[in-house]
């Protein structure tokens, strides 16, 4: 994802991406430095589990794809 294309997303609940070949669950965004906090599933994770990577490290997953866990 370029830095344009995260300044145009709508972010929400329920946003997944993909990232070094894998799925994961955007629990936070971190808008300033265009960061998301990720985790590998959708469940209250504590904020020290959570790791944070760059928009240009992902690819979004839209709703009507289907991946592979």
């Amino acid at each position: 994802m370029t830095r344009d294309q995260f300044n145009n997303t709508p972010h929400h609940a329920n946003m997944f991406v993909m990232y070094e070949q894998q799925k994961y669950y955007v629990i936070s965004v971190d808008f300033r430095e265009q960061l998301f906090g990720l985790v590998e599933e959708k469940a209250a994770i504590p904020k020290d589990e959570w790791f944070w990577v760059r928009c240009e490290s992902i690819t979004l997953v839209h709703p009507e794809e289907k991946t592979i866990n």
